[in-house]
């Protein structure tokens, strides 16, 4: 009206509200699409779901629904962070109520954010399942998916990042790593570790990766060894996997004296042939994991440097099964989340 005017900047998003308000009621088939539309977001971006269903919008296009929510979510980031900020300034923690309803908020902001990177974890599975049956991956693939070839990550550096690795495919636990070598000598590996200079016939060997996390204490650690081959890779060439394991994971654990336990596993390609020669090894046991084996092998005869046997854990597994298991590691927390 003349006394109330729309400003010339509204006119667009006024015009648009009305034009919507009119299409809902001639269609009203449109409100079960908006709902769809809206489930769709939340299932692929779970740590909005709480934005995505406060969103007015008449007709509803995914694009502008997520557009919405994260602004929101940014939004009350930052709120968040300045109210706790101030509270603690103020000096008004000692008001339990006002105590409780920020660390409620925060939690919920952390939540959230913890599910950002499940969703991101998510995406990586989906990555590595499609390296597993395209018939043009190498090994090279399957390596940079768990981390880069060649690189070094140290988790007490100031620029270490939660994606320098993605170990916790594997398991959550080594994702408290202290270092992580990729593709690196073990002489190289050595010097970084601060070990007595050594001449040893395996220093030039080059473990795909090498892993070293504190478990139970800062004065013992556990090494891991990992090798891959391509999920392409014929039958020997698989088996030469397993002999280089064995090879790179004795001299590692040999050159230490705080290795309380070690880990070796060979990510490889399983096929029927080759599970029936492995589950009739001597001292392999296999498991099942959901329709892929997964083989164990417990080995106490390996030794740190002052010939005390450090018991290891060998694993051979198809990345199917590295898969499977991550997946329902992830599922859990995701649903959760979908349903705040």
């Amino acid at each position: 009206s003349l006394t109330d005017p729309i400003p010339l900047c509204e006119i667009n998003e006024y015009l648009k509200k009305l034009l919507d308000e009119i299409l809902l009621e001639k269609f009203p088939n449109l409100a079960d699409k908006n709902k769809q539309t809206e489930l769709e977001c939340i299932e692929k971006y779970p740590y909005l779901a709480k934005y995505i269903k406060t969103d007015e919008s008449k007709i509803k296009k995914a694009e502008n629904l997520i557009k919405f929510a994260e602004k929101k979510y940014e939004a009350e980031k930052r709120d968040v962070q300045k109210r706790f900020e101030d509270m603690l300034e103020q000096g008004r923690y000692t008001d339990k109520e006002l105590f409780l309803e920020n660390v409620e908020r925060v939690n919920d902001i952390s939540a959230r954010e913890l599910a950002k990177y499940f969703l991101y974890r998510e995406q990586i599975i989906e990555a590595l399942k499609k390296i597993q049956k395209d018939s043009n991956s190498c090994e090279t693939d399957l390596h940079n998916i768990f981390m880069e070839m060649g690189k070094t990550s140290d988790s007490t550096e100031k620029n270490f990042s939660k994606y320098d690795t993605n170990l916790w495919l594997l398991d959550d636990k080594y994702l408290t790593y202290t270092r992580a070598y990729s593709d690196t000598k073990i002489k190289t590996i050595k010097n970084n570790e601060e070990l007595s200079p050594t001449e040893h016939l395996a220093d030039n060997n080059e473990p795909d990766l090498t892993i070293f996390y504190n478990q139970v204490s800062e004065d013992l650690r556990d090494i891991v060894i990992i090798e891959f081959k391509s999920p392409n890779a014929k039958e020997l060439q698989n088996g030469v996997s397993i002999y280089e394991l064995s090879r790179n994971i004795d001299p590692l654990i040999e050159a230490f004296d705080d290795v309380r336990v070690a880990y070796g596993y060979v990510i490889m390609n399983i096929d029927d042939k080759l599970a029936r020669g492995l589950s009739r090894q001597a001292g392999i046991r296999t498991f099942s994991h959901g329709d892929y084996p997964v083989f164990y092998c417990y080995n106490e005869n390996l030794k740190d440097k002052n010939n005390k046997p450090v018991p290891t854990h060998i694993y051979i597994m198809p990345a199917e099964a590295i898969c499977k298991d991550a997946e329902s590691r992830n599922k859990t927390f995701l649903d959760i989340l979908k349903k705040c």
